[in-house]
């Protein structure tokens, strides 16, 4: 992102991570749509071996296992057939997925650049007076932004 975009770049963020709303239609559209990248997936050789090796060497509860190719497309498959007769119920969990996601415990940001050029370039933001403080606002981190390293 460039040095002049940065605040316009995090207030792109804080909207597509807080303000998407969930339409069934286009849940049922993308669900199929990655159900079948999936199966694609499946067909090459080499990536099974990974997602098999992967199912052997990791525990049930690890985030590697659990989104795993053949997890995935059950959940896929799963979340398609639900949406007609549980469309509520599909958004309330995409909801808590992404509140969880979005607790300042489960979120790291990882910022490459020249900070003393983003920390001067800061001083002309219009929402945030810091790095920090655009972070907080963008992530909904306490205001203490005690969670916020440098």
């Amino acid at each position: 992102m460039e040095l002049s975009k940065v605040e316009e770049g995090f207030n792109w963020i804080r909207k597509l991570l807080q303000n998407t709303q969930w339409s069934a239609d286009r849940i049922k559209t993308v669900a199929t749509k990655m159900a079948g990248d999936v199966g694609q997936l499946k067909r090459k050789g080499t990536r099974m071996v990974h997602t098999v090796m992967k199912d052997i060497l990791y525990n049930n509860d690890s985030n590697v296992k659990t989104s795993s190719l053949v997890r995935q497309q059950a959940f896929l498959k799963e979340l398609s057939k639900s949406l007609p007769r549980g469309e509520k119920k599909v958004k309330t969990m995409l909801d808590s997925i992404r509140t969880i996601l979005l607790k300042p415990e489960n979120t790291m940001i990882h910022v490459a650049c020249s900070l003393s050029k983003l920390e001067k370039r800061a001083e002309s933001f219009s929402t945030a007076k810091s790095i920090g403080e655009l972070l907080c606002n963008t992530f909904s981190f306490p205001s203490d932004s005690a969670s916020v390293k440098r």
